[in-house]
């Protein structure tokens, strides 16, 4: 399995993007399809009710992948959130919520998209604003998915209608190392 992330890093950013908005950070979009298991956030202010997770589309729709409800967020450091499971393609970017507390950012980066309230889960949302120069402190990190989704043939088996469902592999294969499945 190889690596992904996801967002420019998690760092003190010297400014904020205000809570009870949803962010998403268009700076460095994820290298791989997989999931997501560990996020990094800086807050500048505490933080409640904070949401972190993955979305994709264009100019002012986007739709949210998958999240994780982190929670409380204590302000002042970075702050690493571990055990996590969430879905990423590729090209997808991170973006955030907060119900209180400012996220650490900064009026430099690749930009951002912002609408809001809590869209996280709301499916494909119209009507996002563009910030053109923009960057939150916001990082998460993962592992592909193993390739699963890809595999026609296994020792010269062919998979017929393999597919993935909640990351295992299912359809039918006859054989794996010569065991019949």
């Amino acid at each position: 399995m190889a690596a992904i992330d996801i967002g420019p890093g998690a760092s003190n950013l010297g400014g904020i993007s205000p809570a009870t908005y949803t962010c998403i950070d268009l700076t460095n979009p994820a290298n791989d399809t997989g999931t997501l298991t560990s996020f990094e956030t800086f807050m500048a202010t505490d933080g409640t009710g904070v949401k972190l997770g993955t979305f994709y589309g264009s100019s002012t729709t986007w739709t949210n992948r998958d999240y994780e409800t982190i929670g409380n967020v204590t302000s002042g450091s970075k702050q690493t959130f571990t055990g996590k499971s969430c879905e990423v393609q590729t090209g997808d970017y991170i973006g955030r919520y907060a119900a209180t507390g400012n996220q650490s950012a900064k009026s430099t980066g690749a930009g951002m998209k912002y609408i809001a309230g809590d869209k996280f889960g709301a499916g494909q949302v119209g009507g996002y604003t563009s910030e053109a120069a923009f960057e939150q402190a916001l990082y998460a990190t993962g592992e592909t998915d193993g390739g699963w989704s890809h595999i026609t043939k296994v020792d010269g088996v062919t998979a017929s209608g393999a597919a993935k469902k909640d990351g295992i592999a299912v359809g039918s294969v006859a054989k794996i190392n010569g065991v019949a499945v």
